[in-house]
């Protein structure tokens, strides 16, 4: 024979014996029932029996099909009486003290309910969910559920709870629990997510280099140059065919504008030079004048050396070229530039002429200077389009000459 106990749970009869169904789930709430032997000394309209319990969800055009237990007995109604009717029994004691702190609970009770929804699909088939009162533990343990699997925010959890059941929860400490469990999955949500941000970034740098490394090696493959667009071989040679080019043009122009002030020669006043080598040509004048050999003074002390044996031709190779930033350019610096305006205003009123033209050759060897830098850099990124409006420009401004 099984020993009853006669004791009610605390304040038992006040509380409504059944709740509503908690909002957009399918979670209804009740007081514990109890056998017919501890309701001896209670009048009818209290009695809360399973009989009692089956009848009222049928009144409401439900039916249950899962009852969780969270007392911590099983003194108050025996299981059968429900397992009998084909409804699941699932018992998970939580103890009065403590109960808090026991993320097992919490984690066993989501489980189960999470199982009630992958067996149950009709809408009619309720979870039924009690404690001594229905209040307290059920109260925790369902709000932890809405929010740690359905994602519900601690304020509608409670709100949620207590609108469907009629009580608030009584426990206070219960109640800051839930909103600890509501701040903590949303920093562990934040932090997860940070950490997703992080992996898709490391993920999409490695795509980043390992596309960048798959197209340098096709370009190898295929005998194409690099990624750049830059081909130093090709690049050499185009500078060679416009440094050419532009010494040709260049020659032409001057010889027109030089051709008539010495004499009636129809020679060029520039040498020829080899057709492999490019060289600044000058204008061979008599060095006989008094005026010429004023202005060649001081040209003299700091003269580039004479290349091929052609009096007029200045070597411009690698180590004297303006293009590679040579000092041994042939042209003047500035400190060169304010002796020679300073030596030539000493020579009287009769070289003024000839001081003018002197600022005139070294203003077009500045502008002649920026042009070369400019043909340089153009050459060097290699962009033929670049090149070919460069030509076009240099054809004209000496074809205007």
């Amino acid at each position: 024979m099984v020993r009853t106990c006669r004791k009610l749970p605390k304040e038992w009869e006040k509380y409504e014996p059944l709740g509503k169904v908690i909002g957009d789930t399918r979670i209804i709430v009740f007081k514990t029932p109890l056998r017919p032997e501890l309701l001896s000394r209670l009048p009818k309209a209290k009695h809360f029996t399973t009989q009692h319990l089956l009848r009222k969800i049928a009144e409401q055009g439900k039916q249950l099909g899962m009852v969780i237990n969270l007392t911590n007995t099983r003194r108050y109604y025996d299981r059968k009486e429900l397992e009998g009717m084909c409804i699941e029994y699932k018992e998970i004691l939580c103890p009065g003290r403590g109960f808090i702190e026991r993320e097992d609970l919490v984690k066993t009770f989501c489980k189960a309910v999470e199982r009630f929804y992958e067996e149950y699909y009709d809408k009619d088939i309720l979870l039924g969910v009690h404690c001594s009162n229905g209040v307290n533990r059920s109260g925790y343990l369902i709000c932890r559920y809405l929010i740690d699997s359905l994602g519900w925010n601690s304020h509608e959890a409670i709100a949620a709870f207590e609108s469907a059941r009629g009580y608030s929860i009584e426990r206070g400490a219960f109640v800051q629990a839930i909103y600890r469990a509501d701040k903590e999955r949303r920093l562990k949500k934040k932090r997860r997510s940070e950490d997703v941000s992080e992996e898709e970034d490391i993920v999409s740098e490695k795509e980043k280099r390992r596309k960048k490394k798959k197209r340098k090696t096709d370009a190898s493959e295929e005998g194409t140059p690099e990624a750049d667009g830059f081909d130093p071989t090709l690049t050499a040679q185009m500078m060679h065919q416009f440094f050419a080019m532009e010494q040709h043009f260049r020659a032409a122009a001057e010889s027109k504008q030089y051709g008539s002030p010495y004499g009636t020669s129809t020679q060029s006043p520039y040498t020829q030079v080899a057709p492999n080598a490019i060289q600044v040509m000058q204008p061979q004048v008599s060095h006989t004048t008094p005026v010429h050999m004023a202005m060649k003074k001081p040209r003299m002390e700091k003269s580039p050396m004479i290349s091929n044996g052609h009096p007029g031709a200045l070597d411009v190779s690698a180590e004297s070229s303006p293009f590679v930033g040579s000092q041994n350019t042939g042209e003047y610096d500035e400190e060169e530039e304010e002796e020679e305006a300073d030596w030539s205003l000493t020579m009287g009123e009769e070289f003024e002429s000839i001081d003018d033209a002197q600022k005139s050759k070294t203003k077009k060897r500045r502008e002649r200077r920026a042009r070369r830098e400019k043909m340089f850099n153009v050459m060097k990124r290699g962009k033929f389009y670049e090149i070919q409006e460069m030509l076009q420009e240099q054809q004209a401004r000496l074809s205007n000459k």
